[in-house]
């Protein structure tokens, strides 16, 4: 049995598109908040990978005794 779609009234209609409408406005928010947030922690991360890399690089370096004085 193929059930028939149901009318809607234009108030219905109307309803129902600003109820879309708004949650796509939602997304679009969330969506512009993410990129921004991304786009200032992208120099952070860059700065703590940058010193992680100079860490490990002194560790290979550097007796083992003087890396177990640091810690």
């Amino acid at each position: 049995m193929i059930d028939e779609p149901a009318a809607l009234s234009r108030q219905e209609f109307e309803r129902w598109m600003r109820t879309l409408e708004s949650e796509t406005e939602g997304e679009k928010t969330v969506t512009r908040h993410m990129l921004t947030k991304t786009g200032r922690n992208s120099g952070d991360l860059a700065t703590m990978k940058a010193q992680i890399t100079h860490l490990a690089g002194d560790s290979w370096s550097t007796p083992r005794s003087t890396i177990t004085a640091r810690v």
